[in-house]
């Protein structure tokens, strides 16, 4: 059976790959790109994957917490754990949030009109 602390290790280490994956969406955010259909499948994918850590983490925190001589610096991870993630998962969803993926963007291309609505692009083809 794992330690627990490194189970714990493995846990803020996935939280760390979904803020890394979300820092990469802030530079698009930030420069006012949107989001590619595609950044929020997989944004939407990331965050399914991580909402079980809070509980995960948990789990194992109270193992370590129940075998621990020193609990102040066992409450203080479980306070740095719980601050990174609700962060990362209130920024992820106010990128879905903001991304109405409802919305119709219309450009114009030479001859033609395209039209892209929930992820799909139509051209309307001017003659």
């Amino acid at each position: 059976m794992m330690d627990p602390i490194k189970k714990r290790g493995q846990i803020k280490a996935k939280l760390t790959r979904f803020e890394t994956y979300l820092n990469q969406l802030k530079i698009h955010v930030d420069n006012n790109m949107p989001l590619s259909v595609e950044d929020l499948t997989r944004l939407r994918m990331q965050v399914s994957t991580v909402e079980p850590l809070l509980n995960l983490f948990c789990d194992i925190q109270d193992q370590i917490e129940n075998n621990s001589d020193n609990l102040e610096n066992e409450y203080g991870e479980t306070a740095n754990f719980e601050e990174r993630y609700f962060k990362l998962m209130s920024i992820a969803n106010v990128y879905l949030s903001n991304s109405d993926e409802s919305k119709a963007i219309v450009s114009r291309e030479a001859n033609a009109i395209k039209v892209a609505i929930f992820g799909l692009e139509i051209a309307i083809v001017q003659i």
